[in-house]
């Protein structure tokens, strides 16, 4: 919602070598994009961008079509509003656990610090 620019006030700046999750990008890979400029490897996730695959977009930054929850699931059929009626989840979206989500990436034993958030 662009209020990423949070990460880059003087005591919130990651460090280089650091690992980013952005949930939620409706299309927008600028935070991404940004936090790839100073040197962290970001994941980015959407499950409603249904005709984006999974993609490698540049040296440090990847794209996974799924999205974030309490529970794994393929089939997840959001509640509809004007941002769902234009993705239709017709067989339902992609979303994961965090812990399930680390495991797939290899992520699990990485040190992990929340410091800003793209929400």
């Amino acid at each position: 919602m662009g209020n990423w620019l949070v990460c880059f006030d003087d005591n919130l700046v990651p460090q280089n070598n650091c690992l980013v999750y952005s949930f939620g990008i409706d299309y927008d890979f600028r935070f991404a994009d940004a936090m790839a400029a100073i040197g962290c490897t970001v994941y980015s996730f959407d499950p409603s961008m249904l005709d984006t695959a999974d993609h490698k977009r540049g040296d440090r930054v990847f794209f996974k079509r799924i999205g974030i929850s309490d529970n794994d699931d393929d089939y997840f059929v959001p509640s509809v509003d004007e941002y769902d009626e234009q993705r239709p989840a017709v067989n339902g979206w992609p979303k994961r656990r965090l812990q399930t989500i680390l495991d797939l990436l290899g992520h699990r034993k990485v040190r992990t610090t929340v410091t800003c958030t793209d929400l």
